[in-house]
């Protein structure tokens, strides 16, 4: 039998990693629609397979180092260890295993990053968030319209596909500061202008959703930029913006409209959950009482004041509770050194692209762990598109191009 001529599977190792590149995008797109999102689970463990199967044909390693490979895997690991205590082990482990894959997606997205090392496919991924806000948005907004939604009060709001207001306002806090970037890097003004169109319509899907934790998401991004970039001027907007629209809102109550969203009630009946979350955490402090958001409501039946079903609407509380401080210092950790990392080498960069990626992938991860203070958000789609686009700005290099042959590769 004739053998297989080496330049036949140098062809056949390309095409399968430009298939994983495309995959890739496809799987970034599929992230804003929650009712994807089996669909989203089967076609990447498709590719992860695939994936796995050329690197060991092509000897190459599939784990990709990072800085944070140890706070990573000592959160994955304690879950698992503190899942033999948990009041619900069955629904633990399950939720653990959920875990387990987006952290599987954060490594095979670095390894196709790896592969990949050239500007194409940073600005595929860019496209791809663009696309994929254009389409949630313009649904939510069509939705909203078509069922009856004003802006005189939030009895009807705007949602993502097949889920609600907190998915829509979630993804909005995650796409803005790279919609920005995607405005601020395009050399062709009809993508410039196209960037900044959706990033109001972003905004615009922001506001109907009448989601306040968004708000304070968007608004922590906006401060922390002006941090970064030591702008006092930005920093000033931002304070008289907050100024006028609290002013707007108030002026809105006293005539009669908008009086849910200026109403206090869903902050008071957080308060009584976290209270009740913090007290539970002091009294199991190392090993919780079992990892998921739906614990709480497995315990306590439902919302201690309103009877409703209720989860601790924090993920750090509920990982706190449900797997012990351990764990809830090991992601804050993982958060920390993520945003730390892409910071300091962010300031080795030359080329714009990769800088203005970087600082946006940085300002993601402090709006997204700010909007999770006032819900459980790090779940499903989200948290397949949020470790995509980090695994995005830690593989980004200093100068994009194709790795050299013999050359050490970067992680």
């Amino acid at each position: 039998m004739r053998a297989v001529s080496p330049c036949f599977w140098r062809r056949v190792r390309s095409a399968i990693w430009t298939i994983e590149s495309y995959g890739l995008v496809l799987l970034t797109v599929m992230s804003f629609f929650p009712r994807l999102f089996h669909f989203e689970e089967y076609l990447f463990f498709t590719l992860f397979v695939i994936a796995l199967g050329a690197a060991w044909r092509e000897g190459r390693t599939m784990w990709v180092r990072t800085p944070l490979d140890l706070p990573l895997l000592l959160f994955v690991g304690w879950v698992l260890l503190t899942i033999p205590f948990a009041t619900d082990p069955a629904y633990s482990f399950a939720e653990w295993r959920k875990v387990v894959t987006q952290v599987l997606v954060f490594y095979w997205a670095l390894l196709i990053f790896r592969v990949h090392s050239d500007e194409a496919t940073t600005r595929r991924i860019l496209a791809a968030v663009v696309i994929g806000t254009a389409l949630l948005c313009g649904y939510a907004l069509i939705e909203f319209l078509g069922n009856g939604g004003t802006w005189q009060d939030r009895s009807i709001r705007a949602g993502a596909p097949s889920s609600d207001y907190n998915w829509l306002s979630t993804y909005v806090v995650i796409v803005i500061p790279f919609l920005v970037a995607v405005a601020a890097v395009s050399k062709a003004f009809w993508q410039r202008l196209f960037s900044i169109c959706i990033a109001g319509l972003a905004l615009v899907a922001e506001a109907v959703s009448y989601t306040r934790a968004g708000w304070v998401g968007i608004v922590a991004q906006g401060f922390s930029f002006g941090l970064l970039t030591a702008s006092r001027k930005l920093i000033m907007w931002i304070l008289v913006a907050c100024l006028m629209g609290g002013i707007g809102l108030i002026a809105l109550n006293r005539t009669g409209y908008q009086r849910e969203t200026t109403s206090t009630d869903n902050l008071e009946y957080r308060l009584v959950l976290w209270e009740r979350g913090i007290q539970e955490i002091a009294s199991h402090p190392i090993v919780g009482l079992g990892y998921g958001n739906d614990t709480f409501f497995k315990l306590f039946g439902g919302h201690p004041k309103t009877g409703q079903p209720a989860g601790l609407h924090n993920v750090f509380l509920m990982v706190a509770m449900g797997s012990g401080v351990p764990a809830v210092a090991f992601l804050l950790w993982t958060l920390i050194a993520a945003v730390r990392i892409i910071l300091s080498e962010k300031r080795k960069l030359s080329d714009p692209i990769a800088s203005a990626v970087m600082v946006a992938t940085a300002i993601m991860i402090i709006g997204f762990v700010v909007r999770n203070l006032f819900d459980s958000m790090f779940a499903g789609s989200i948290a397949f598109l949020f470790w995509i686009l980090v695994a995005n700005g830690l593989a980004l290099r200093a100068s994009f191009g194709p790795v050299q042959p013999g050359r050490k590769q970067d992680s």
